[in-house]
């Protein structure tokens, strides 16, 4: 996803109220329940980025930080 105007400081907020979401789905499926988890990772332009790419490799890294550190979180690079 991507956020036009959307504070930094906010970014994270804005994930763990989507996590607190998911957190509360219940799926019934053939088998059973299922309790979906979610990981995010969650970037922004910085004065340094020479294009867009770099913060999809944030992005990128912070998801893999997520899912390294228990999954079911949101991470900001």
């Amino acid at each position: 996803m991507v956020f036009y105007g959307l504070q930094v400081n906010t970014a994270l907020d804005f994930g763990n109220k989507i996590l607190t979401e998911i957190s509360t789905l219940q799926i019934e499926v053939q088998q059973g329940i299922i309790e979906p988890t979610l990981s995010l990772g969650f970037s922004y332009f910085k004065a340094t980025d020479s294009s867009y790419k770099d913060v999809v490799e944030r992005a990128d890294q912070a998801l893999y930080l997520s899912k390294k550190h228990g999954r079911n979180r949101a991470t900001l690079l």
